[in-house]
């Protein structure tokens, strides 16, 4: 799953993982991404920080209420210190300074699913 506000790169990053093999769906916010989840199991999550309405964070820590074993990259232009402990301490395994290559995104990714 991506959750990101900004349409143009919840289409980019989930065509890119499409042509990687991967099933993706694209959800524009942190509510939303919640009642999906609520509904369908997901390996992984690529959340934006900053989103409208509940923020990344925020939907990280109503995640880990509802389900552990969702892993989670962070994904932000502006990534301060604050946000990248508050992530890790939450579980996310990585946190990505965007832009960031498909490469990067894939072995990111790789590497959280095995």
């Amino acid at each position: 799953m991506v959750v990101d506000d900004e349409a143009a790169i919840r289409q980019a990053y989930g065509d890119l993982l499409r042509k990687k093999g991967y099933e993706v769906e694209t959800i524009e916010s942190g509510e939303r991404a919640l009642e999906v989840i609520q509904e369908t199991g997901y390996d992984l999550i690529l959340l934006d920080i900053r989103l409208k309405g509940i923020s990344g964070i925020e939907t990280l820590q109503r995640l880990r209420k509802m389900k552990n074993d969702i892993k989670v990259i962070i994904m932000s232009g502006y990534i301060s210190k604050s946000y990248v402990e508050e992530s890790f301490r939450l579980g996310a395994v990585n946190c990505l300074h965007k832009p960031f290559s498909i490469e990067t995104l894939a072995q990111n990714i790789h590497k959280a699913l095995c």
